[in-house]
Protein backbone atom coordinates (compact mmCIF):
# COMPACT_ATOMS: atom_id res chain seq x y z
CA UNK A 1 0.00 0.00 0.00
CA UNK A 2 2.66 2.36 0.54
CA UNK A 3 4.23 1.60 -2.93
CA UNK A 4 1.24 2.45 -3.97
CA UNK A 5 1.21 6.17 -2.78
CA UNK A 6 4.55 6.89 -3.27
CA UNK A 7 4.10 5.78 -7.23
CA UNK A 8 0.30 8.11 -7.24
CA UNK A 9 2.65 10.81 -5.30
CA UNK A 10 5.62 10.68 -8.01
CA UNK A 11 2.52 10.72 -10.63
CA UNK A 12 0.35 13.31 -9.54
CA UNK A 13 3.90 15.24 -8.97
CA UNK A 14 5.03 15.00 -12.54
CA UNK A 15 1.47 15.85 -13.57
CA UNK A 16 1.72 19.25 -11.40
CA UNK A 17 5.33 20.03 -12.85
CA UNK A 18 3.76 19.15 -16.52
CA UNK A 19 1.58 21.52 -15.87
CA UNK A 20 3.23 24.48 -14.78
CA UNK A 21 5.85 23.87 -17.52
CA UNK A 22 3.52 24.69 -20.04
CA UNK A 23 3.31 28.48 -18.92
CA UNK A 24 6.83 28.46 -18.58
CA UNK A 25 7.67 27.89 -21.82
CA UNK A 26 4.45 29.29 -23.45
CA UNK A 27 4.32 32.47 -21.46
CA UNK A 28 1.96 34.40 -24.12
CA UNK A 29 -0.84 34.31 -26.04
CA UNK A 30 0.12 36.12 -29.17
CA UNK A 31 -1.29 35.01 -32.82
CA UNK A 32 -2.63 36.97 -35.49
CA UNK A 33 -6.58 36.83 -37.49
CA UNK A 34 -7.41 38.36 -40.64
CA UNK A 35 -10.15 38.88 -41.92
CA UNK A 36 -12.68 40.91 -45.08
CA UNK A 37 -15.50 42.87 -44.76
CA UNK A 38 -17.49 43.58 -48.04
CA UNK A 39 -17.60 47.60 -46.96
CA UNK A 40 -15.61 50.28 -47.64
CA UNK A 41 -12.83 51.25 -45.14
CA UNK A 42 -14.39 54.50 -43.79
CA UNK A 43 -18.26 52.56 -43.41
CA UNK A 44 -15.93 49.56 -41.54
CA UNK A 45 -14.18 51.57 -39.22
CA UNK A 46 -17.08 53.54 -37.68
CA UNK A 47 -19.01 50.62 -36.88
CA UNK A 48 -16.19 48.99 -35.45
CA UNK A 49 -15.75 51.53 -33.27
CA UNK A 50 -19.31 52.18 -32.29
CA UNK A 51 -19.85 51.00 -28.74
CA UNK A 52 -23.19 50.42 -29.03
CA UNK A 53 -22.72 47.67 -31.79
CA UNK A 54 -20.53 46.06 -29.63
CA UNK A 55 -22.83 43.20 -28.20
CA UNK A 56 -24.19 42.35 -31.30
CA UNK A 57 -20.84 40.92 -32.09
CA UNK A 58 -19.04 40.23 -29.20
CA UNK A 59 -19.71 36.97 -27.20
CA UNK A 60 -20.31 37.24 -23.89
CA UNK A 61 -20.86 41.15 -23.97
CA UNK A 62 -22.74 42.72 -21.07
CA UNK A 63 -22.01 46.53 -21.30
CA UNK A 64 -18.80 48.84 -21.40
CA UNK A 65 -18.40 51.73 -18.56
CA UNK A 66 -16.10 54.74 -19.65
CA UNK A 67 -13.82 55.19 -16.78
CA UNK A 68 -12.03 58.56 -17.64
CA UNK A 69 -11.19 60.54 -20.77
CA UNK A 70 -13.70 60.66 -24.08
CA UNK A 71 -14.64 57.88 -26.10
CA UNK A 72 -12.62 56.71 -28.85
CA UNK A 73 -9.49 58.63 -27.79
CA UNK A 74 -6.10 58.53 -26.52
CA UNK A 75 -5.72 57.45 -23.31
CA UNK A 76 -9.19 57.14 -22.95
CA UNK A 77 -9.77 53.98 -20.22
CA UNK A 78 -12.98 51.57 -20.68
CA UNK A 79 -14.19 48.57 -18.29
CA UNK A 80 -16.01 45.98 -20.57
CA UNK A 81 -18.05 43.36 -18.41
CA UNK A 82 -19.00 40.00 -20.03
CA UNK A 83 -20.73 37.25 -19.17
CA UNK A 84 -18.84 33.96 -18.31
CA UNK A 85 -19.94 30.94 -16.85
CA UNK A 86 -21.70 31.55 -13.86
CA UNK A 87 -20.62 35.34 -13.71
CA UNK A 88 -19.01 38.07 -15.04
CA UNK A 89 -15.42 38.87 -16.55
CA UNK A 90 -14.45 42.40 -16.16
CA UNK A 91 -11.86 44.17 -18.02
CA UNK A 92 -10.33 47.02 -17.90
CA UNK A 93 -8.67 49.00 -20.99
CA UNK A 94 -6.74 51.60 -22.62
CA UNK A 95 -6.84 52.83 -25.80
CA UNK A 96 -2.77 53.56 -26.99
CA UNK A 97 -3.51 54.79 -30.60
CA UNK A 98 -5.78 55.57 -32.29
CA UNK A 99 -5.78 56.51 -36.54
CA UNK A 100 -8.58 57.24 -38.08
CA UNK A 101 -9.49 54.76 -40.97
CA UNK A 102 -6.25 52.28 -39.98
CA UNK A 103 -6.00 51.50 -36.79
CA UNK A 104 -6.94 51.12 -33.17
CA UNK A 105 -4.53 49.50 -30.31
CA UNK A 106 -5.46 48.79 -26.89
CA UNK A 107 -4.21 47.86 -23.63
CA UNK A 108 -5.85 45.03 -21.76
CA UNK A 109 -5.88 44.45 -18.05
CA UNK A 110 -7.80 42.03 -15.52
CA UNK A 111 -6.92 40.02 -12.37
CA UNK A 112 -5.86 37.13 -14.55
CA UNK A 113 -3.71 38.63 -17.66
CA UNK A 114 -2.07 41.91 -19.28
CA UNK A 115 -1.80 42.43 -22.77
CA UNK A 116 -2.98 44.18 -25.90
CA UNK A 117 -5.04 43.94 -28.78
CA UNK A 118 -4.26 45.71 -31.79
CA UNK A 119 -6.68 46.42 -34.78
CA UNK A 120 -5.08 47.72 -37.93
CA UNK A 121 -7.93 48.46 -41.38
CA UNK A 122 -6.46 48.79 -44.87
CA UNK A 123 -9.00 49.50 -48.20
CA UNK A 124 -8.38 46.76 -50.92
CA UNK A 125 -10.78 47.44 -53.84
CA UNK A 126 -13.48 48.59 -51.82
CA UNK A 127 -13.45 46.06 -49.04
CA UNK A 128 -11.50 46.47 -46.02
CA UNK A 129 -8.96 44.08 -44.79
CA UNK A 130 -9.10 44.10 -41.37
CA UNK A 131 -5.79 42.14 -38.81
CA UNK A 132 -6.38 41.57 -35.52
CA UNK A 133 -2.95 41.19 -33.70
CA UNK A 134 -3.31 39.68 -29.99
CA UNK A 135 -0.37 39.69 -27.42
CA UNK A 136 -1.31 38.92 -23.96
CA UNK A 137 -0.27 36.91 -21.32
CA UNK A 138 -1.19 35.35 -17.79
CA UNK A 139 -0.22 37.10 -14.55
CA UNK A 140 1.22 33.96 -12.72
CA UNK A 141 2.41 31.05 -13.98
CA UNK A 142 -1.19 29.29 -13.72
CA UNK A 143 -2.82 32.03 -15.58
CA UNK A 144 0.49 31.35 -18.28
CA UNK A 145 -0.25 27.60 -18.61
CA UNK A 146 -4.40 28.44 -18.80
CA UNK A 147 -4.10 30.25 -21.28
CA UNK A 148 -1.19 28.11 -23.43
CA UNK A 149 -4.03 24.82 -22.91
CA UNK A 150 -7.11 27.26 -24.03
CA UNK A 151 -5.24 28.74 -27.08
CA UNK A 152 -7.49 27.21 -29.37
CA UNK A 153 -10.74 28.05 -27.64
CA UNK A 154 -9.80 31.88 -27.69
CA UNK A 155 -8.62 32.14 -31.10
CA UNK A 156 -11.96 30.18 -32.42
CA UNK A 157 -14.12 32.46 -30.38
CA UNK A 158 -12.69 35.53 -31.61
CA UNK A 159 -12.98 34.26 -35.17
CA UNK A 160 -16.81 33.92 -34.48
CA UNK A 161 -16.75 37.13 -33.22
CA UNK A 162 -15.14 38.93 -36.37
CA UNK A 163 -17.27 37.05 -38.12
CA UNK A 164 -20.40 38.15 -36.37
CA UNK A 165 -18.65 41.59 -36.93
CA UNK A 166 -18.24 41.49 -40.28
CA UNK A 167 -21.67 39.96 -40.75
CA UNK A 168 -23.34 43.60 -39.42
CA UNK A 169 -21.11 45.58 -41.23
CA UNK A 170 -22.16 44.14 -44.46
CA UNK A 171 -25.66 43.73 -42.89
CA UNK A 172 -25.79 47.79 -42.31
CA UNK A 173 -25.87 48.48 -45.95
Amino acid sequence: MKTFFSIAGVILGACIISFLLIGFFMPRLDYKIKFEVDQPVEQTFKAFMDVTLMGQWMTGFKRVETLSGKPGEVGSKYRLVFAEGDGDVIVDEEVIAVKENELFIFSMENDFLSGTGEFRFAEKEGKTEITYINDTAGKNIIYKTMLALFRSNIMERNTKDFEKLKLLIENSK
